[in-house]
């Protein structure tokens, strides 16, 4: 059986970029969760708004990849379908997977004020989580092929499955 992927450092630039382009090639379903303290300015509006023709469904619920809150104040998470136009809109408003702004002098500050916690999942089953605040990524590669095509993009050490963390969209 093929590990989990634990990734150890943020992946920033053109590998950012081809990881999205392999996360949208073989996903068919990806989510963001409501920031818990977020301004709902214009990008904010303006980003939700670009996801709105691929948007599915929002669910309300307190543990999702990694993420566990009290049930009376469960996570939102949105979910969309994959395809090259959600790519780019992605890809136009985010340069490092922990979502994190870049600042004048090219380092990275704080999370954007945007939706966090992008996941990819293939039909109803994780392929990739985050958890942008914490600083986590694992990947649950459903083959040998696809796990050596995530670790050319960036450092990453395979680790046990932690099962209760694959999560399924038919369960949520």
């Amino acid at each position: 059986m093929v590990k989990m992927l634990s990734l150890n450092s943020n992946i920033g630039g053109k590998k950012f970029y081809r990881l999205m382009n392999l996360c949208f090639e073989l996903s068919t379903h990806f989510s963001f969760t409501k920031r818990t303290f977020h301004k709902k300015d214009v990008e904010y509006k303006m980003f939700l708004e670009d996801l709105s023709p691929s948007y599915i469904d929002t669910r309300f619920t307190p543990h999702w990849f990694c993420y566990y809150v009290p049930e009376t104040t469960p996570l939102e998470v949105q979910l969309f379908t994959t395809d090259n136009n959600m790519k780019h809109i992605v890809k136009k408003h985010f340069d490092n997977l922990f979502q994190n702004e870049r600042m004048k002098d090219g380092t990275l500050g704080n999370l954007k004020n945007l939706p966090e916690d992008m996941c990819f999942f293939i039909g109803d089953k994780l392929l990739l989580g985050t958890v942008s605040h914490e600083k986590i990524c694992y990947v649950y590669p459903p083959t040998q092929e696809i796990a050596e095509r995530f670790m050319e993009l960036g450092e990453w050490e395979e680790v046990e499955c932690i099962e209760e963390e694959h999560i399924c969209l038919e369960n949520r």
